[in-house]
């Protein structure tokens, strides 16, 4: 009886991990560890969930200890394996946390308890673009939300608002789907943007491990099987 029981556990195994590598959505992206900018350490996260015609963006800033709005986000690129339509592509709305920082004290002077729109946000085509620039100073770059972190550094005045933390977004594009995947993604900091970081998404790495563990199921069923 346990021989029979062995050999019906690895396939159960090897189906729940095909069916996980299938399923990429959401897609969470980060910048790589160490990530560094003419204005210092930056980190980011962009989780990406597609839905029949849609695309849920929430596009955060991981750094602590920002010194500079060099270290803030102001852009996310990102090429997908399906086509964009310039013509049915569009933002659908958008939302964060805004915050006011003292360009003296750099102490937040005004923070919006609410979430509310990000106009300065838009998007461009054929390689799909988020910007926080647009015409005169930017604003709504997003920053760490922990605001004890802030050190003396360029902020204030031109570049308020700021958004603490997160920033979402949701996009319409009638030839995404559910098994959309993305298959580059770049991250742009400071006002210019001034800095670009690219990485791959994370499940490419996913896929391969479970590629990779299905093949050591396998191999140990068939020693079983002798």
């Amino acid at each position: 009886m346990p021989r029979i029981i062995s050999r019906c556990v690895i396939p159960v195994i090897v189906i729940l991990i095909l069916s996980v590598v299938s399923h990429a959505n959401p897609i969470t992206v980060t910048t790589p560890i160490g990530a560094l900018t003419p204005d210092g350490p930056v980190s980011a996260e962009a989780v990406f969930t597609f839905g029949m015609g849609t695309l849920e963006i929430d596009l955060t800033n991981l750094q602590t200890g920002i010194i500079s709005v060099g270290q803030t986000i102001s852009g996310l690129s990102f090429q997908t394996d399906n086509p964009v339509d310039p013509g049915v592509t569009s933002i659908i709305t958008s939302w964060g946390h805004t915050v006011n920082i003292d360009a003296v004290t750099k102490i937040a002077t005004t923070i919006n308890p609410k979430q509310e729109p990000l106009p300065r946000w838009h998007l461009t085509i054929p390689t799909t673009t988020l910007l926080a620039i647009g015409g005169g100073q930017p604003d709504h770059l997003i920053m760490n939300p922990d605001l004890s972190q802030i050190n003396a550094g360029s902020f204030g005045g031109q570049f308020d608002p700021f958004i603490l933390g997160t920033a979402h977004f949701e996009i319409s594009a009638a030839n995404f789907t559910e098994n959309t995947t993305i298959s580059s993604v770049t991250f742009a900091f400071g006002t210019g943007p001034d800095a670009y970081i690219s990485t791959v998404p994370e499940p490419a790495t996913l896929s391969l491990l479970g590629i990779g563990l299905i093949g050591a199921g396998l191999v140990a069923y068939r020693k079983r099987q002798k």
